[in-house]
């Protein structure tokens, strides 16, 4: 009961989340006229902010004592509600908020599948429940933003409070199983050489830089181009159901990190980011959900190791979504930044230069170096 307690946590507050992060770029840009470089810093504030609670939380060890998940889905609620109906600014000290909050629920409940006890397979089965909330957020958010521009806000906040709710049901059971596997933070399962550790974090990053581009911008991209608001979030579902599909997949794998996949997954980010930037297509939303897949594929390989590497290594999820959230403020600033200056479509094609270029660098080194290991089970500490 407790695992689906936390499965279904998982999946309600992805959804929430989702909901308002595709319906942010579309509100601000018909209801407040908000430029690239708006949309990008608001990117950027979510992004940012997460990353250093993050890194925060690294240095204070007792706020990884509490198990933040249980309470947060009230804030959220709070932040999300209120998103429609204030000033512009305001929406950022609102940002700030809901990041602070998302930083603390996700290392929170994923701290929960270290017990070891069918953690493989619960561990899958967590990474099947969020991206499964973020479509139907992804497809929901275009449906009722074309109803009234306000609804999936209010809708967004009404999942978290109903999550808060839910989970004072089972306080006590929930707040156990984190208890029981927090001691196990910091203890290995597997050994990872050093230059595996490096790899998995170069690309989660750079394809990080993706995802806060794709998430923070193309809704403006295609908002420009005349596509709908329902198509739109029909597309950006379909980068997260791509990457759903990687995660069922993977899900008894324990890394994909061979050289030559590595580089083809960056190198399908940049043809995703080559297709948005050209300016006319015959039928652009079929072009760019052909682009988008790609890129979701690429991105759920990144996922998969990474959250392996941190779960199954003895290292805090914190560094995973740290990482995570500094690519995506990167990704989402220089794109809304170049967006701004010389046009989005200019700004894809640069990003995505940027993404292959650094991928073709950091995979080449690693084949020069001799490849990627074979990683080992183990018991002791990650070097």
């Amino acid at each position: 009961m407790v695992s689906f307690l936390l499965f279904f946590g998982a999946f309600l507050l992805s959804l929430a989340t989702s909901l308002t992060t595709i319906s942010l770029p579309l509100f601000l840009t018909s209801q407040r006229g908000a430029g690239p470089f708006l949309i990008g810093l608001t990117g950027f504030a979510w992004n940012f902010m997460g990353m250093i609670v993050l890194l925060a939380t690294l240095r204070i060890s007792f706020l990884r004592k509490i198990p933040w998940f249980i309470f947060v889905p009230l804030l959220l609620g709070i932040c999300y509600l209120a998103i429609p109906f204030v000033p512009t600014a305001a929406i950022f000290l609102l940002i700030i908020g809901a990041t602070t909050c998302n930083a603390r629920f996700w290392p929170s409940i994923e701290a929960c599948f270290r017990s070891g006890k069918d953690d493989e397979q619960e561990l899958g089965t967590f990474n099947l429940c969020w991206p499964s909330g973020v479509i139907a957020g992804m497809v929901l958010a275009g449906i009722l933003f074309a109803r009234k521009p306000s609804l999936p806000f209010v809708v967004a906040a009404t999942l978290p409070l109903l999550l808060f709710a839910l989970f004072q049901t089972r306080r006590k059971e929930l707040v156990r199983r984190f208890r029981e596997t927090h001691h196990e933070t910091f203890v290995a399962r597997e050994s990872f050489p050093k230059r595996v550790k490096s790899g998995i974090r170069i690309m989660i990053f750079i394809l990080a830089v993706q995802l806060g581009s794709i998430c923070s911008l193309y809704p403006r991209l295609a908002f420009d181009m005349k596509i709908r608001p329902e198509i739109i979030g029909i597309l950006i579902g379909a980068y997260y159901a791509a990457q759903l599909l990687v995660y069922s997949l993977l899900r008894r794998r324990p890394l994909l990190s061979d050289g030559r996949v590595v580089f083809l997954c960056y190198a399908a980010s940049a043809l995703c980011f080559l297709v948005f930037s050209i300016p006319r297509l015959p039928v652009p939303a079929v072009f760019h959900g052909a682009a988008i897949v790609i890129a979701g594929l690429a991105f759920g390989v990144a996922y998969h190791n990474s959250i392996h590497l941190h779960v199954h290594g003895g290292f805090a999820t914190e560094i995973h979504e740290a990482i995570i959230s500094a690519g995506a403020f990167i990704g989402a600033l220089a794109t809304g930044t170049l967006g701004e200056f010389f046009g989005l479509h200019f700004a894809f094609l640069a990003m995505g230069t940027v993404i292959v270029t650094g991928g073709w660098f950091f995979s080449g080194n690693e084949h020069n170096s001799g490849g990627t290991p074979a990683v080992t089970s183990s018991g002791t500490a990650p070097s």
